[in-house]
């Protein structure tokens, strides 16, 4: 696969601002998620094979981010499907940060979460 991307980038679209409601449980993370899945599905006609989250961090990225990733689903070594998108373009159109202002149990709250870009595969067995 030509498209395939081995380390994780940020979003390079404009850093985006949305208030929020979120639970008392997470407070920022709901907002952050809604306004990233929103940008996404209202810039990318087919998002097959693509999905959204969070990661609490890893090797290649220590902080707390959102994440938007690509799936290739393969079996027996053979590519059964992969996703309609290209990583260029999901990149294009994901925000760099998506900041969160929220007033959770009478506090105002300011949370900024850098958006990152996995390509991932997953085996069928």
């Amino acid at each position: 696969m030509t498209d395939w991307h081995e380390t994780p980038d940020r979003g390079l679209a404009d850093p985006i601002t949305v208030e929020g409601n979120g639970t008392a449980e997470l407070p920022c993370l709901d907002p952050a998620w809604n306004a990233l899945e929103s940008r996404i599905t209202t810039r990318v006609d087919n998002l097959t094979g693509v999905s959204h989250g969070s990661s609490g961090g890893h090797d290649q990225i220590e902080e707390d981010h959102l994440t938007v990733t690509r799936t290739i689903y393969a079996s027996e070594g053979e590519v059964e499907s992969k996703p309609v998108v290209s990583f260029a373009r999901l990149r294009e159109v994901t925000p760099r940060t998506i900041r969160v202002e929220i007033q959770t149990e009478g506090t105002d709250r300011r949370c900024e979460w850098p958006v990152y870009l996995y390509d991932v595969v997953s085996y069928k067995v």
